[in-house]
């Protein structure tokens, strides 16, 4: 123990010796102590990879190669290693050079050599040469296994060795690869396998690393759960090395796990705490993904507005560095906000600049990504042809990614055996021109010999040159044994890469007759190796193929050095699957082909996908039927068929009434399951003939031609109709549910596709507004209404991305001492010219559009930051209340995630906060109801059960609720005074409270008269007009300044 805190004391005195200028390399230091500096140097985490390549190229040139052979050899390997993590391949030679220069001993410089290749293996990795990686690193693992390993350090006891932390580096790189290439599993064993070395030798750095990449593996495949748990491993050990870059980048990442959870506050939380970090400056790529992340958790929850200012701030960071990669990457996020606020045109500029820039600069993934985004905007400006042709390009490009990843490698594979053909070329030549050197040699000495055979006193002379010469032959014949044994290791490892890739290759001679096939050639066309080799390519005259197929593409490939296409194969067993196939002609230095080299690959997955993607485009997932860009189609085909035969095409669009409520009620699966039962009951009861489409949620559309479209557009509504009259069921729940339908005619309503939808659609919303089974024919006169509808459903939109909400303030008193002990906070919705609209109005409107959840959102953040401005101020104001809506409550994981988030940003008290509810809220799902209740209560929160006594709940359920207190609805106060009914059904109410210990609060007083009866029924708080209307913030805070109650929040 004693001796580790010595090495470490002088490890950290070196390197603050040598930061410093004080440090002075000492040729006549031991080899032990210039490795300590070494490693003070290469182990050092607070200074960046730049830095330290610069103190370990300084650290070279100060120690002498001959008086310190070991040290400067491994020193060279430390500079490689960092060199390939920068990507300075130019560096990595010459060091690699260097090293050729340096007398070592058989056994360390094979030590040395495996340093060295395990460097360049990882440059091939930053390079995307992932297949080579693969085939290299599985050789130097190989290789690693039968060589003597330390646990922690290269030199030992005057001694070269591999330590179990180059081991663990090694599985790092090949797994990074795997993940690269989407094996999973590979990357997966080979990730842990590194965990385990690391962690034998307590490496932190290294532990982190792996758990960084453990987490990203947990991403790709969706668990992000798993990933946030694993990249906080990574976090903590930040921590405790105190590596400030580790830390940036594991907070940026568990923000954006946090993102894909859609824990949305949590990920803003994540973020703001990353961009205040006092040096985030010092990051600017870590900081505009920050910036771009946040922007878009900000866009999830609907604060557009912000969403803006932080995407702004990335491009101004972003230009100002010249990092035009983040730039562009910034303008693709601006972009899809500008698409969700519908501003196409602008989002089209952006995307086609970002597509434009990745594209010529050779970006695959942003270039996927910037096509991904114009596919999405092109779906929502509903041209679907456009969409389409985008999202195929994005399918395209991504399968290419990888397909052009092995492709690299395969040509460095190449590149390698025509480099080592022509180096065995001169290497022959060379020895040729030896072996004639030294017979003409050998003849002169024999002549020499003969001459000098007479005088007896030359023969020891000749004895020496002859023992001479022999020496030199055997250093010469040495020198080629060594330079044979380089050279098959170079073609052992080209071996093992051709063995071990994924794709089939297979090499000819100069008239296409194969010698050579690997074992995915076999393993992919399932005939032998002994089938095929000695015999001329020859493709299958399938699906269309010239019999001369194979001819064709040798002569292509000899002219043109290459040739790459599709194409058709059949396995031995005449199963029929598709191949890109790439064939290249080896030339010697004449120009002459010598060999062909092909790879191909089974491409029936990729096929199949494409076709999947095509029948995405077009059909609907969930049901199978065409989905609105086919139908629209198929209505558009329709209408051109009808000037030539008397049938005419007639729209029927119907939409099932609440399913929004269906789904948070009883969840998405069940929504799903009525959807596929409905497009069930409608096959049975409709014609084959008649196209039945799903347009989107709970929405179908039905072509039928008729030959008189208006009579018969009523019985085949009735068809439709009689599915609804049996009850749907699932998991032994029985739901009776119906629909509104709006019936569009060609040639009066148009004889346009997407005008009869539009038509069709009105119908319908003007049917809506009967309740039950009801349809409507398109009259013109309904688009005025539906308009009107249209243009308040925008303005709120526009009033929720702007925030224009204000909240008053009407405050709740005690009965017994006419002291107000809280408020209830009442939204305003005040638009810029001052206009106030009342909650009456558009909330239910909100409710409809299915973007009340987004108001509750806006009143649980502005009611934190008040309640936490008085906290901050002293300000004594007792609990205020909170409406909740159903939809926000029946998405509990959201609500309890974003209000953890707002008691943790804000520091506000949950006991000061009551949550309002209302009984038709709790009766949908009442165990997952109480449940929620459960976890609000458990965080601290109050509850409130509002407008009771107009519901149906149950006294049983009742006193299961966990609620505080119970709200009197208005409509039994209101005639209080002169109602002999609603004066019972209030005092039974109070009667009831009182016996389940809970608090009553009367709604709607607004007479002395109430007060007062009120104070006889024992009730305990009242609001109302009586006391006060709602009240602005400042009008609510001088009336608690003239409150004389000492301590309101303690009440």
């Amino acid at each position: 123990m004693k001796r580790f805190n010595f090495n470490l004391v002088m490890i950290a005195l070196l390197l603050f010796m040598f930061k410093t200028g004080a440090f002075q390399i000492d040729n006549d230091q031991s080899d032990e102590q210039l490795y300590q500096t070494l490693i003070a140097i290469s182990d050092d985490s607070k200074i960046n990879n730049q830095q330290k390549l610069k103190q370990l190229q300084q650290f070279i040139t100060r120690v002498s190669i001959k008086m310190h052979p070991k040290i400067s050899a491994l020193a060279r390997t430390k500079a490689m290693a960092i060199a390939a993590m920068e990507n300075q391949t130019e560096t990595l030679v010459d060091y690699q050079q260097e090293l050729k220069n340096i007398p070592l001993a058989n056994d360390e410089q094979q030590i040395i050599n495996l340093l060295s290749e395990t460097a360049e293996t990882n440059l091939y990795r930053i390079q995307d040469k992932h297949v080579l990686v693969i085939a290299k690193a599985k050789a130097l693992l190989d290789q690693l296994s039968v060589l003597p390993i330390s646990k922690q350090d290269n030199y030992l006891d005057s001694t070269l060795t591999l330590s179990v932390n180059d081991q663990a580096f090694l599985n790092y790189i090949i797994a990074n690869s795997y993940f690269v290439t989407t094996n999973y599993e590979a990357a997966q064993q080979h990730f842990l396998s590194a965990m385990q070395l690391y962690q034998s030798t307590k490496n932190l750095q290294g532990q982190a690393t792996i758990y960084t990449n453990l987490a990203m593996l947990s991403w790709a495949q969706r668990n992000y759960e798993k990933a946030l748990a694993q990249n906080e491993k990574a976090f903590n050990i930040a921590l405790v090395l105190s590596n400030e870059f580790m830390w940036v980048n594991t907070m940026l990442n568990k923000g954006v796990y946090f993102q894909h959870l859609r824990q949305f506050d949590n990920a803003l939380a994540t973020f703001q705490k990353l961009l205040e970090h006092p040096r985030i400056d010092e990051y600017p790529e870590q900081k505009i993904k920050a910036l771009i992340a946040k922007a878009d958790a900000l866009q999830k929850i609907g604060l557009f507005e912000k969403s803006e200012t932080f995407i702004q701030q990335a491009l101004l960071i972003a230009t100002a560095n010249h990092d035009n990669v983040n730039l562009y990457t910034g303008k693709i996020a601006l972009g899809n906000l500008l698409t969700q606020q519908k501003k196409y045109d602008e989002a089209l500029k952006l995307y086609i600049s970002a597509e434009k820039y990745f594209k010529n600069n050779q970006q695959p993934r942003l270039h996927s990504a910037a096509l991904k985004s114009l596919s999405i905007l092109f779906e929502v400006k509903k041209d679907f042809q456009q969409a389409l042709s985008y999202h195929q390009q994005y399918a395209t490009l991504s399968i290419n990614s990888l397909r052009n990843a092995q492709k690299a490698s395969i040509i460095r594979l190449n590149e390698q055996f025509q480099a080592d053909n022509k180096e065995k070329q001169i290497q022959l030549l060379q020895q040729e021109t030896a072996l004639h050197q030294s017979n003409t040699q050998q003849a002169e000495d024999q002549k020499r010999f003969l001459l000098i055979l007479v005088i007896s006193s030359a023969i020891i002379i000749i004895l020496l040159i002859s023992r001479r010469y022999s020496k030199k032959e055997a250093a010469k014949l040495q020198q080629m044994n060594s330079d044979i044994a380089a050279n098959e290791k170079q073609l052992m490892l080209l071996s093992y890469a051709f063995k071990s890739t994924s794709d089939a290759v297979f090499i000819t001679d100069n008239q296409f007759n194969i010698e050579a096939v690997n074992n995915a050639f076999v393993q992919i066309t399932h005939k032998t190796m002994h089938q095929v080799i000695g015999k001329k390519v020859n493709f299958a005259t399938i699906n269309g193929q010239d019999k001369n197929l194979a001819d064709n593409i040798m002569l292509q490939a000899k002219i043109a050095d290459t040739w790459q296409g599709e194409l058709y194969e059949q396995r031995s067993n005449n199963e029929i699957y598709p191949i890109e196939l790439e064939v290249e002609a080896i030339k010697n230095e004449q120009l002459e082909v010598i060999h062909y080299l092909g790879v191909f690959r089974d491409i029936t997955a990729r096929k199949k996908a494409q076709e999947q993607l095509t029948r995405l485009a077009t059909h609907d997932d969930l049901t199978g039927l065409p989905n609105r860009a086919l139908f629209e189609s198929l209505i558009q085909q329709s209408c051109l068929n009808a000037k030539h035969v008397n049938k005419l095409p007639t729209l029927l669009l119907f939409d099932i009434n609440g399913f929004k409520k269906i789904n948070d009620s009883y969840g998405h699966q069940f929504g799903d399951t009525i959807i596929c039962e409905i497009a069930k009951r409608l096959k049975r009861v409709l014609f084959t003939k008649d196209v039945i489409a799903r347009i989107n949620g709970a929405e179908f559309g039905i072509l039928v031609e008729l030959n008189n479209p208006k009579h018969s557009a009523v019985r085949v509504s009735k068809k439709i109709f009689s599915i609804f009259e049996q009850p749907f069921m699932h998991n032994e729940v029985s739901l009776t549910i119906n629909a509104s339908m709006g019936i569009a005619l060609y040639p009066q309503d148009s004889d346009d596709a997407q005008e009869l939808l539009r038509k069709a659609a009105v119908a319908m919303l003007d049917a809506k507004k009967t309740e039950g089974l009801y349809y409507r024919f398109y009259e013109s006169k309904m688009n005025t209404s539906v308009m009107k509808q249209l243009e308040r459903e925008q303005k709120l939109l526009n009033a929720i991305n702007n925030q224009y909400f204000d909240f008053y303030y009407q405050p709740v008193v005690d009965l017994e001492t006419d002291l107000i002990i809280g408020a209830e906070a009442l939204i305003r919705w005040v638009e810029p010219d001052g206009t106030i609209i009342s909650p009456a109005e558009f909330i239910p409107l909100a409710e409809q559009s299915e973007v009340i959840a987004q108001i509750d959102r806006i009143a649980i953040k502005q009611v934190f930051d008040q309640v936490a401005a008085w906290q901050l101020a002293n300000v004594q104001f007792g609990s205020i209340a909170i409406n909740l809506s159903a939809q926000i409550f029946s998405s509990p994981d959201e609500l309890l995630t974003m209000l953890q988030a707002k008691i943790s940003q804000t520091g506000v008290s949950p006991a000061c906060i009551k949550f309002e509810i209302t009984e038709g809220m709790l009766l949908t799902d009442v165990q997952t109801a109480i449940k929620t209740m459960r976890k609000l209560k458990a965080l601290g929160f109050k509850l409130s059960l509002d407008d009771f006594g107009i519901g149906f709940s149950s006294l049983n359920y009742l006193k299961k609720f966990p609620v505080d207190c119970i709200k009197v609805d208005k409509s039994f106060i209101f005639n209080l005074h002169k109602s002999d009914i609603d004066h019972s059904i209030v005092k039974a109410i109070i009667s009831l409270a009182e016996t389940l210990h809970l608090q009553v609060i009367a709604e709607g007083v607004e007479q002395q008269t109430h007060v007062d009866l009120l104070k006889d029924m024992q009730c305990h708080q009242y609001q109302g007009f009586h006391f006060s209307k709602p009240l602005p913030v400042e009008l609510f805070e001088i009336k608690l300044k003239n409150n004389t109650s000492s301590d309101l929040t303690k009440r």
